[in-house]
């Protein structure tokens, strides 16, 4: 391209575009896998994230994504910058803000918690009744009166001529307090005598059962199956039960990454989607949590953990046990494999060094419901899903599974069109690759060692800069001069308010930006400078550096502020962090390298 691109938007939109569109969505699994959000901050929640969809990928199970609840440093927190409007409603996140399930879903099968409930809460053991009280009462069934001879075809079609679907057994008699009255009786009082109505059976396709609607000795919403006799009522035979068919609201075109899911049974049936999600948000995300450790199996795959040592056998004085990191990869196809491989592969011993192979085998292969147990703790585990994604799963060659991991991470999880929108117009303005950009942490961020001087960093990487070169600053330092010793060499320093303000001509003034994507509008817009320089045990900015790999930045070596650095290049590339399994603070360029992108 000529250099005339670089201030043009639409361009610049296109070039920072790296990833491969959707094409269609990933049909629907009958297993699934849940997950919860990390308790850190908005990259540990990504990376975490990360993980969640690679274990459906490799397991092909669908990913059933959590209720919105509140974030760290998003919702709620010691906020230095992007502080909420304490006035505002109740504050809440969900993976949808950040991220586009379009492309997601073109990978890997996605519901939401909502719709898991709505379809296969009975199946899988989840205690979807508790929601009731939080939800209005449907619509109550419509009741008609047919010829007393049936078969399921033309109770199902007397439903579709009306709009609607033949009814469930839950909608026909919803649990209440642990009861159940048919739903009729609120609308038509109480049928007096025997009754029988027929019911769909979990699937919706054949018709298995039918109920007791009537008041007859008291046995109201009795299933027929109940006496333990093989359900007569199919698709071709009759069956005189006085002609009572029930239907209820036909449900909506289902989403497209769920099309062909089963339609909605069990008691929230006759709910729609979003009132479930409105009433599992108010119920909580402890609630939803207890839900998964309750039913599903715990997929033990944590990459980063804690544990405590095992002591050494005691001889006189043993020293006592510590407190260590255990670190763990997915093997594939399993351990055995990946350990005989990496006695050959120098590569795949990197990768593994250090750590414990896990594989999906036995139970968990068979399981209905898996569950990422996040930030939950019990006697040996901490159950933090942080580690370098590049090597989160190690494959046996000749398997391409890790390289599919990674593109899947490339294409299907990517941030929302939002990000890139409003990070394009401060791009062209400042002009593609001619500008550096700095992550500079100074306030919430554990690691304290990292935090120097403004001189002292410009010191350090000065070597890196050119003389008065434009710079990009996303910092959450709050002092407003403490960067002023950096104009005397940079006179035209940007930061995140400038970019509102005269220094700018208010190049983003009147644009409704949306305050949680700031964090990631600035991540892009560090990802197309020249040369971007991060803070150490950073993944804010190790993720920059994954962005500029794949965006294809003209220098992609990581650099970190708070040390020195030289103009030579080569003397630099012998300064990189170490790449393995284990370091996941900074990106491994085999994400990049490995991975195709949308022209190739």
């Amino acid at each position: 391209m000529a250099g005339g691109w670089r201030h043009d938007e639409q361009r610049v939109l296109a070039r920072m575009r790296y990833w491969r569109e959707p094409v269609l969505a990933q049909p629907p699994s009958p297993q699934y896998l849940g997950f919860s959000p990390d308790c850190g901050g908005f990259n540990n929640v990504r990376m975490a994230f990360e993980f969640a969809v690679i274990a459906a990928f490799i397991t092909r199970r669908s990913l059933v994504l959590p209720p919105a609840q509140p974030w760290y440093l998003i919702d709620f927190g010691p906020f230095s910058v992007m502080r909420p409007d304490p006035s505002a409603a109740p504050r809440s996140s969900h993976f949808a803000h950040f991220f586009n399930l379009s492309s997601l879903a073109s990978h890997v099968p996605v519901l939401s918690a909502a719709r898991l409930l709505s379809t296969r809460a009975e199946a899988l053991g989840l205690a979807a009744h508790e929601l009731l009280p939080q939800l209005a009462a449907p619509p109550a069934p419509l009741h008609l009166r047919l010829p007393a001879s049936l078969t399921f075809r033309s109770a199902r079609a007397a439903c579709r001529g009306e709009g609607r679907r033949l009814c469930s057994y839950d909608e026909l008699c919803p649990p209440r307090a642990g009861s159940r009255t048919p739903a009729a009786w609120r609308t038509e009082g109480r049928l007096q005598g025997d009754h029988w109505a027929p019911v769909r059976d979990g699937e919706g396709r054949r018709l298995h059962d039918w109920v007791e609607v009537g008041d007859s000795a008291g046995r109201q919403c009795v299933r027929h199956s109940a006496y333990g006799l093989p359900p007569p009522w199919e698709a071709s035979n009759e069956t005189r039960l006085k002609g009572h068919v029930f239907c209820c609201a036909a449900r909506g075109a289902p989403a497209a990454r769920d099309e062909g899911a089963p339609p909605a049974d069990g008691p929230l049936a006759a709910y729609g989607e979003a009132a479930v999600e409105a009433a599992v948000e108010a119920k909580g995300a402890a609630w939803w949590q207890r839900q998964l450790a309750a039913a599903a199996t715990p997929l033990p795959w944590s990459p980063l953990s804690r544990r405590a040592a095992t002591p050494p056998p005691r001889r006189r004085a043993a020293p006592p046990a510590t407190a260590c990191r255990r670190r763990r990869y997915v093997a594939w196809p399993s351990v055995r494999h990946v350990e005989a491989a990496a006695a050959r592969d120098a590569s795949l011993r990197r990768a593994v060094a250090a750590r414990q192979g896990v594989e999906y085998s036995g139970a968990l292969v068979h399981a209905p419901l898996l569950d990422l147990p996040s930030c939950r703790r019990d006697r040996s585990d901490a159950y933090r899903y942080l580690g370098q994604m590049a090597h989160a799963v190690v494959a046996a060659p000749p398997s391409r599974v890790g390289a599919d991991v990674r593109q899947v991470l490339r294409d299907g999880v990517r941030y929302v069109d939002a990000v890139w929108q409003v990070a394009t117009r401060v791009v062209a303005y400042l002009g593609a690759f001619g500008y550096s950009a700095l992550h500079v942490r100074r306030n919430d961020l554990q690691y304290k060692h990292v935090f120097v001087a403004a001189n002292q960093t410009l010191s350090n990487v000065a070597p890196l800069l050119r003389e008065g070169e434009v710079l990009y600053l996303a910092t959450d330092e709050s002092d407003p001069t403490f960067f002023d010793v950096w104009r005397r060499r940079h006179p035209q320093i940007y930061r995140w308010a400038d970019l509102f303000g005269e220094a700018t001509g208010g190049l983003l003034r009147g644009v409704a930006v949306d305050r949680k994507l700031i964090g990631c509008i600035e991540q892009a817009i560090c990802a197309m400078g020249r040369r971007f320089i991060g803070t150490q045990h950073s993944t804010f900015s190790g993720y920059i550096t994954r962005l500029r790999g794949f965006i294809g930045a003209p220098d992609t070596l990581i650099y970190h502020h708070n040390r020195p650095w030289s103009a030579s290049h080569a003397r630099n590339e012998q300064m990189q962090p170490a790449h393995d399994g284990r370091n996941y603070m900074d990106e491994d360029p085999v994400m990049w390298t490995s991975t195709r992108g949308k022209d190739s």
